[in-house]
């Protein structure tokens, strides 16, 4: 369902982007920076895969582009203001370049401007009471990580440099027919408000840049340049003018560019499992902690290929629980901090034996077991099912009274995703030591 959702999503937000690019394209030029968004870019590999924030974000985006290049009434005041409102709560760093188009919607709906101020509110306010009352914290879970001096520590020239240029994260790596945004400056419109949303637009892209090369660039274990994916239907948009003006062979590299896109995100569709990452992360500290991120060998496009494509289990059925918890052979309803006891249930992938199960303890580290023995009772329930019982010893010392979430998740395979199965919670209980005999 997740797979499927943020597939709708992504193909919403190229479907809206052409109908955008049409008001200021032929509809050749159109459909070819509609597939160079759709299909070599992250738009693909990370909005389409998962329910990432980063789709969410493209689509809204659109949205606001599509309302910004129309004459202003009460409604569009309404739903641009709400658009904008949306942007910023669905990933609050993209409220940067929201700002810079804000200025520009407060032009654009002149006496209506109110309205787009009161709309963008409404949204900021459900997810500040959602922060409060849920969180704890003002500003949401961003908050309760801490350190944010520490988050934005980074260099900025080095942080520049990885966004844009680095072979595991560089957003012209991944995605070269973005170099020709470098011809902007001799295509801007001449129409006042189409150029003044460009420059807004600029604005937003180069303060958004600025923003994240503050950040640890590497932007964890994902496909590609992620944090910059918000923006995507931005830079479509400014490359638009500049694609239409190509000569036949100015054209014709535009064309070979978006190719060696395609080919590139292609991998990252049916290869990338992830696991090519984790050299870039294997310093954790010191000078030497970004250089793995600069090796063309580290590359996910170049190290995936040598791993084969992913297996294709997106309608894999897999199935599965915690049956109960056992403490020297007898099932507990409580347990006692300290105790190691001993979780058992079963797991199956479609009719077979998984690779492994684990057990997640409030989402922290997975206690794993790839040993397996029959049980006549799913054989039972489900003919030619193969081994699917488990049992995972599990360690209590460090868990504090109170009630606490077991979670189990399947891997079918070496380089597939874990499935979520199930999930029970337990009571976790301290004794105290006897007292001393008077």
């Amino acid at each position: 369902m997740e797979k499927l959702t943020a597939s709708f999503v992504a193909a919403l937000s190229a479907s809206l982007l052409y109908l955008a690019l049409r008001r200021r394209v032929t509809a050749a030029i159109a459909v070819l920076l509609t597939v160079a968004y759709a299909f070599g870019t992250t738009t693909w590999v990370i909005s389409s895969q998962a329910l990432w924030q980063h789709g969410m974000a493209e689509l809204l985006v659109v949205g606001l582009i599509l309302l910004l290049t129309e004459p202003c009434t009460v409604p569009r005041a309404l739903a641009a203001g709400l658009l904008y409102g949306l942007i910023a709560g669905n990933r609050p760093a993209d409220a940067v370049f929201v700002a810079a188009l804000g200025v520009y919607g407060l032009f654009w709906a002149g006496r209506r401007a109110a309205l787009v101020a009161v709309a963008a509110l409404a949204p900021l306010f459900a997810v500040l009471y959602y922060n409060l009352t849920v969180v704890g914290a003002i500003t949401g879970a961003y908050q309760l990580v801490g350190h944010a001096d520490l988050f934005f520590a980074h260099d900025m020239s080095s942080g520049l440099a990885g966004l844009l240029f680095s072979p595991t994260r560089g957003l012209l790596v991944f995605s070269p027919f973005l170099l020709f945004l470098v011809f902007t400056w001799k295509y801007l419109p001449r129409e006042p408000a189409e150029r003044g949303l460009t420059l807004a637009m600029i604005a937003g892209v180069i303060a958004e840049i600025l923003l994240y090369s503050k950040i640890d660039w590497r932007a964890g274990v994902s496909w590609g340049p992620r944090f910059l994916t918000d923006f995507l239907p931005m830079l479509i948009w400014l490359l638009a003018p500049i694609v239409g003006a190509l000569h036949r062979r100015g054209r014709a590299c535009f064309v070979t560019a978006v190719v060696i896109a395609i080919a590139i995100e292609s991998v990252g569709a049916f290869a990338y499992t992830g696991v090519t990452d984790l050299p870039i992360y294997a310093v954790a500290d010191g000078p030497d902690k970004l250089r793995a991120a600069w090796e063309w060998r580290n590359a996910p496009f170049i190290a995936s290929i040598s791993r084969g494509f992913a297996p294709a289990e997106i309608a894999l059925l897999t199935r599965g629980a915690i049956d109960l918890f056992e403490l020297d052979g007898r099932p507990i309803d409580t347990i006692i901090a300290g105790q190691d006891v001993v979780a058992s249930g079963w797991a199956l992938a479609g009719h077979a034996t998984p690779l492994q199960v684990g057990i997640t303890i409030d989402g922290r580290e997975t206690t794993a077991a790839r040993t397996f023995y029959d049980r006549p009772d799913i054989r039972g329930a489900l003919p030619g099912s193969g081994p699917a019982g488990w049992s995972i010893p599990l360690k209590t010392a460090r868990l504090t009274p109170g009630e606490h979430r077991f979670s189990l998740y399947l891997w079918a395979s070496e380089k597939g995703e874990p499935f979520f199965l199930s999930r029970r919670t337990m009571t976790v209980q301290v004794t105290r030591a006897p007292a001393s005999a008077q």
